[in-house]
């Protein structure tokens, strides 16, 4: 299986890229951070194919978390009734202990934005999650890469286990969010290239800088 990180700078394709490797009988997950990428995405298959191919799911990351991870692996044992995305946390729940599921979960039962992810791997549900993508898709995209943090980039990592082809694409040097901040994980991620590269690599991806024009060489 490929497992690749496409890096690149602006306007080279990176999200072409994509929709080009998009068919009628495509079994594809796309995940992107923004609302307005999301809809850039639908819009760009709707051109190419004239429909979205039944096989093709479009997400917003945290409605992936969400729909996908943790109503069909959790809810039945939690009862979670969505998400809080309150930043910065609580004191008391930056300082709650990581086995507990007050470290993920508010009062309300939502969960916290920037652990969902760590939930995820705390509890050790991501190989649970590798063979939900591996039954609907044989591909996964993610877009926008580079403001994955934290928690949510150690879920990439993990994702790199599944049986399924994983393309990441982005620029590093365009990184202006991050999905998510939790304390110091992760917290330097985005201060060296060379380092970012690295941790990826050792996740199982390949760092490809050079299959698009105008890719940036370092």
């Amino acid at each position: 299986m490929d497992k690749r990180i496409v890096l690149a700078v602006a306007g080279s394709g990176k999200s072409s890229s994509i929709i080009d490797q998009i068919e009628e009988d495509s079994r594809a997950l796309i995940i992107t951070y923004t609302e307005n990428n999301a809809e850039q995405l639908k819009n760009k298959i709707l051109i190419k194919l004239g429909e979205i191919p039944k096989g093709v799911r479009i997400y917003r990351y945290f409605t992936f978390l969400y729909s996908f991870c943790v109503r069909p692996l959790t809810n039945h044992e939690f009862l979670i009734k969505g998400i809080n995305f309150e930043v910065p946390l609580p004191a008391f729940i930056q300082r709650s202990q990581k086995s507990k599921p007050e470290h993920y979960i508010d009062r309300n039962r939502r969960l916290y934005a920037g652990r969902i992810a760590k939930y995820l791997i705390q509890f050790k549900l991501t190989s649970d999650l590798n063979e939900r993508i591996e039954r609907f898709f044989d591909t996964v995209f993610v877009d926008e890469v580079q403001d994955f943090a934290a928690n949510d980039f150690n879920l990439l990592c993990e994702m790199a286990k599944a049986n399924a082809n994983i393309q990441l694409v982005g620029d590093f040097f365009q990184h202006t969010f991050d999905t998510s901040r939790d304390g110091n994980i992760r917290k330097s991620l985005h201060d060296n290239f060379a380092k970012y590269c690295q941790e990826l690599e050792k996740a199982g991806y390949v760092v490809d800088l050079d299959s698009l024009s105008n890719s940036y060489r370092v």
